[in-house]
C-alpha cells in the first residue's frame, strides 16, 4: 500500500499531469492505477477486533463462504436449466409475435435475467404473466420454480450464515465460561499453596517465601497442568512475576502473576515478550520517578526567588514605614518648640505694651520702648525662621 501510494504520488501524478497539456493520451489511462489505493481500505479490518459482533460476523461469512458457494452453484444450475427450458417452448415459438415474451423470453441473456428475477422475487408477476398469456398451465412451472429456487435455496443460504452466527456465538460463550471456570479453580489451588506458605498468617509473603514456594516439586507439576510453564531461567521468571523487589506480595499479585504465565508451556515466546513489556514498565517506572523529583527540585527552585523578593518587598516596606514614623516625630517635635516660642513671644510683647502705657507721657522714653518693640519684632523673626 505505501509503495503505491508513493507511486501514484512521485511518478504517475507527473506523468499525468503533463499529459494532460497535450490533450487526450495513452498516459491518461494511468490514473486507473491510483484505483488500487483503495488496498488502504483493508486496515480497517483491524477496527473489527474492537467489536465482538461484527467479529462473529465477519468470522461467519469466512466460514460460510463454501456453503454458500456450493448453493449459489445448485441455484446456477437451476436458473440455467429453466432458461433453456422456458426459452425452447416458450421464447422461440411466441417471441416474433408477442412483445412481452420477446421482452422476457425472447433470448437466453434475457431468460436467464427473467428466471433471476423470479428468485429473488423482484416483478415477477409480470414475467409471469406473459407466459401465461400464451398458456395459462405456466403457472404450475413459474410456483415450482418459486418454490424451489427461493423458499428452498435461498432461505437455505440464509439459514447457514444464521446458524454460523449462532453457532460462534456459543462458542465464544462456552470459551469464557470455560475460562472463568479455569480461572476459578486455578485461584482455589493457588490460594491453597499461598496459606501453606504462610507461616506467619499475616497474609502476605515476601519475595524469598515464594520463591521457595515456587521451587517445590508439587506446586511445579500443578502450575505445568494450567500451562504455566516454570522451566525458563529464573530471572525471565521472577521478572515476569515481578518478584525481583525485597517488599512483600499479596495473594492478588500472586494470582495476578501467575495469570500472566498461563499458556506459556504452549508458547514460549509470549514469555520473552511478557517479560520485555514488564522491563520496559519498570524503566518506564523509574523514569517517571526521576522526572517527578527533577520537578519537585525545578518547582522548589523557582519558588525560592519569589519568596526572597516578597520577604525583600516586605524589608523594605518596614523600613519605610519607620523612616515615615521618624520625620512625623521629628515634625512634631519642631511644632511642640514653635508653640513655645510663640508663647514666650505672647508674654514678651505683653509686658513691652505695659511699660509703653506707663511711661506713655515721656519722649524719651517712648523711643526706648519704641526701640525695645523693634527688638521684639527680630527676635520673633528669629523664631519663625527656626520654626
Amino acid at each position: 500500500v505505501t509503495v503505491l501510494g508513493c507511486a501514484d504520488a512521485w511518478v504517475l501524478t507527473p506523468i499525468v499531469a503533463y499529459a494532460a497539456q497535450d490533450g487526450d493520451s495513452p498516459l491518461s489511462s494511468l490514473t486507473v492505477f491510483r484505483m488500487l489505493r483503495l488496498f488502504r481500505l483493508v486496515r480497517l479490518v483491524r477496527v473489527f477486533r474492537k467489536f465482538g459482533e461484527l467479529l462473529v460476523l465477519i468470522k461467519t461469512i469466512k466460514h460460510s463462504v463454501k456453503a454458500v458457494g456450493w448453493m449459489t452453484l445448485l441455484l446456477g444450475m437451476l436458473i440455467y436449466t429453466g432458461s433453456i427450458f422456458t426459452l425452447l417452448l416458450l421464447g422461440q415459438p411466441y417471441k416474433a409475435t408477442y412483445p412481452e415474451v420477446e421482452l422476457h423470453f425472447g433470448s437466453l441473456g434475457r431468460t436467464l435475467f427473467s428466471h433471476f428475477r423470479l428468485v429473488t422475487l423482484e416483478g415477477w408477476p409480470a414475467v409471469a404473466a406473459a407466459a401465461m398469456d400464451q398458456n395459462r398451465w405456466w403457472a404450475i412451472y413459474f410456483a415450482v420454480a418459486i418454490i424451489i429456487g427461493n423458499y428452498a435455496l435461498v432461505n437455505v443460504m440464509v439459514g447457514i450464515i444464521v446458524e454460523q452466527v449462532i453457532r460462534f456465538t456459543l462458542e465464544q460463550e462456552y470459551s469464557r465460561a470455560s475460562f472463568d471456570s479455569k480461572a476459578a479453580q486455578l485461584r482455589s489451588t493457588m490460594r491453597t499453596f499461598f496459606d501453606a506458605a504462610d507461616l506467619d498468617h499475616s497474609g502476605d509473603l515476601s519475595r524469598s517465601e515464594i520463591r521457595s514456594l515456587m521451587a517445590d516439586k508439587r506446586a511445579h507439576e500443578i502450575m505445568t497442568t494450567f500451562g504455566i510453564n516454570l522451566d525458563i531461567p529464573p530471572d525471565t521468571l521472577y521478572a515476569i512475576m515481578d518478584l525481583n523487589g525485597d517488599d512483600a506480595t499479596t495473594f492478588e499479585e500472586f494470582f495476578d502473576a501467575c495469570m500472566r504465565l498461563c499458556g506459556s508451556t504452549e508458547n514460549v515466546h509470549s514469555v520473552f515478550v511478557q517479560q520485555d513489556v514488564c522491563e520496559c514498565h519498570e524503566a518506564l517506572a523509574r523514569e517517571m520517578e526521576l522526572l517527578e523529583k527533577e520537578l519537585q527540585a525545578a518547582t522548589a527552585k523557582a519558588a525560592a526567588p519569589i519568596g526572597s523578593s516578597i520577604r525583600g518587598l516586605e524589608t523594605q516596606a518596614n523600613d519605610d514605614d519607620v523612616a515615615v514614623e521618624a520625620e512625623l516625630r521629628e515634625l512634631s517635635e519642631r511644632l511642640d518648640r514653635f508653640s513655645w516660642k510663640q508663647a514666650q513671644l505672647h508674654d514678651e510683647l505683653q509686658a513691652l505694651k505695659e511699660q509703653f502705657d506707663f511711661v506713655q507721657g515721656s519722649e524719651p522714653e517712648l523711643g526706648s520702648a519704641a526701640a525695645s518693640a523693634g527688638a521684639a519684632a527680630d527676635v520673633a523673626g528669629g523664631v519663625a525662621s527656626t520654626g
